[in-house]
């Protein structure tokens, strides 16, 4: 619970840097979005009985940011611009909705992702790593005109933040230290916390951050918010939009069902040392859960650029590994789950000292999720190709998929397996099917 006072109001407050950014809305708008997604990720475990830690599609955050910007979002769009853009994403969210909604009622997901060949899985990988350090890395947009980059906004605290998660969740010599020494499994144990508090205090002696926190009860414009994002509202996103996003929602649900892959091996590990509990694994409920989620959001709210996904990887970890240890240390993993998301109830959000103390932290949250997004994109990107020929392949979709969009990407890709890793890498099933 302690964990997730921390992290999980923190992470899902990151969302809020985007909102204003990309569609000029209100802090106090983009706040009442985020409520609302964090009630429909809460809430989720125990509505539609899967035993993950829910979250984002985080890889998709650079691919989707870079469609934003191709489309002229930014703090110089005009409001025809920005209008534009909002029922672009909202196209795009309400369409992952249709995509898990279907794949999940026709058992088609599974066929689909099956027969990806592993190159462009792969290749999809590598192009959101891509993204996602090309999105912090960039000083200059196109003609020379500085860009909007949150790590140079405060390069001490977000490269602080970054280096310690980093460390923590990665470095080899830190995994044999959490074998041999309980303090480093118990600092590594909170995930993103340590990183995130060092880094407030870097910020505000560094000068780059300057917290002033207020009192009071925050009182989100729900109102406001639907009449500004709702297509409800502002109108349904033309059948064009939808058509331009279309290969974006492919991406991002090969992404996500590979999240659903991930979590299940984890349930399934953390299974053998709880044979007290029967942890009930099911892809179609998985994909009706990510489609009611993600309609639900994009009709109330709108555009939804993080998309729901079934997991949020470093939580999962947290949760699971302390579930192994037995019923006295947890005796439900829901339970573990809904500790962790305040039983529900995002009480976080609605407490003014919180939101404003956290607020000068946001740009460093979202800074943070996307450079280690993209570092695990890119180990993860190398592990999957079997040979050379499979790794150039990977390389070169990933390389269009960033530079270029993901139709490109995907015709590219499916082009380059064919002639370059033959016909039976398209045929054959790949390890995920497993």
């Amino acid at each position: 619970m302690i964990q997730g006072l921390v992290v999980a109001g923190a992470t899902g407050l990151a969302l809020i840097p985007i909102l204003t950014h990309y569609f000029h809305v209100s802090f106090e708008v983009a706040l009442a979005v985020v409520i609302v997604q964090s009630l429909l990720i809460a809430n989720a475990p125990t509505v539609f009985g899967d035993p993950y830690c829910h979250g984002w599609v985080t890889p998709a955050i650079p691919l989707v940011i870079l469609e934003m910007r191709r489309f002229g979002a930014g703090a110089g769009a005009s409001e025809e611009a920005t209008l534009q853009v909002i029922q672009l994403i909202t196209a795009f969210t309400l369409l992952n909705a249709a995509i898990f909604l279907f794949a999940g009622i026709t058992g088609l997901g599974r066929v689909i992702i099956d027969r990806t060949p592993l190159p462009l899985k792969a290749g999809i990988i590598f192009g959101a790593a891509i993204s996602a350090f090309n999105q912090e890395f960039s000083v200059f947009r196109e003609g020379g005109t500085p860009g909007h980059s949150y790590l140079f906004d405060a390069p001490y605290s977000c490269l602080t933040a970054v280096a310690i998660c980093m460390i923590l969740m990665f470095s080899v010599p830190v995994a044999r230290w959490r074998v041999r020494f309980g303090w480093v499994r118990l600092l590594a144990g909170l995930g993103l916390a340590p990183g995130f508090v060092v880094a407030m205090f870097v910020g505000s002696l560094s000068g780059e951050l300057h917290f002033a926190p207020e009192w009071g009860i925050e009182r989100p414009p729900f109102t406001e918010m639907w009449q500004q994002l709702s297509p409800l509202s502002i109108g349904f996103p033309s059948l064009e939009m939808f058509a331009t996003v279309l290969p974006l929602s492919l991406v991002v649900y090969v992404i996500g069902f590979g999240d659903i892959v991930t979590a299940n091996e984890m349930l399934r590990d953390a299974s053998v040392a709880r044979p007290d509990e029967h942890l009930s694994i099911n892809a179609t409920r998985t994909h009706l859960n990510l489609g009611i989620r993600n309609g639900i959001q994009a009709l109330s709210c709108g555009p939804f650029p993080v998309t729901h996904g079934p997991l949020w990887t470093g939580v999962h970890v947290v949760v699971t590994e302390r579930y192994k240890l037995g019923r006295k240390a947890m005796d439900s993993i829901f339970g573990g789950i809904s500790a962790y998301y305040f039983w529900g109830l995002p009480i976080l959000l609605f407490l003014k000292p919180v939101t404003t103390l956290l607020k000068p932290m946001l740009p460093v949250a979202l800074s943070m999720t996307i450079l280690l997004t993209g570092f695990a994109c890119g180990y993860l990107a190398m592990v999957l190709p079997r040979n050379n020929v499979e790794r150039g392949v990977a390389m070169t979709i990933g390389m269009v998929l960033a530079v270029f969009g993901a139709w490109q990407a995907l015709v590219l890709g499916i082009v380059m397996t064919v002639i370059m890793c033959g016909w039976e890498s398209v045929l054959e099933e790949t390890a995920e099917s497993s």
